[in-house]
């Protein structure tokens, strides 16, 4: 039994190295997993490699920065699985400039250059 059997998590940023190793080892620990990415076909990757080592995933294209996109990838998964127990967000976005990001109690992510 696994540490996360029956959860379903939300990787952002699936297709890369950090976000796919997660991936894979949230499949190996028992939940079922939404590959999410900016580059689709890197997603999907994400996702065929998940399914091979005997877990369920899904590949959804997903660019963080956009708010909803955000909202789609949610919806998507709780359509898909029923529900969303874990985010891993490994995807990355660089910008011109120092800036903060913060996340609220609520979960409304806001950004601010500073």
């Amino acid at each position: 039994m696994g540490r996360v059997d029956g959860k379903v998590a939300v990787v952002a940023g699936a297709g890369g190295g950090i976000g796919g190793a997660g991936a894979e080892a949230l499949a190996r620990e028992g939940a079922a997993v939404v590959c999410a990415d900016v580059d689709g076909a890197a997603a999907e990757a994400a996702a065929a490699r998940v399914r091979t080592a005997a877990g369920r995933a899904i590949a959804i294209p997903l660019d963080v920065r956009d708010r909803s996109a955000v909202d789609g990838a949610v919806a998507a998964t709780v359509r898909e699985f029923g529900r969303l127990d874990v985010l891993l967000d490994c995807a990355g976005s660089a910008t011109a400039g120092p800036s903060s990001t913060s996340m609220p109690a609520n979960g409304t992510a806001s950004s601010r250059s500073i």
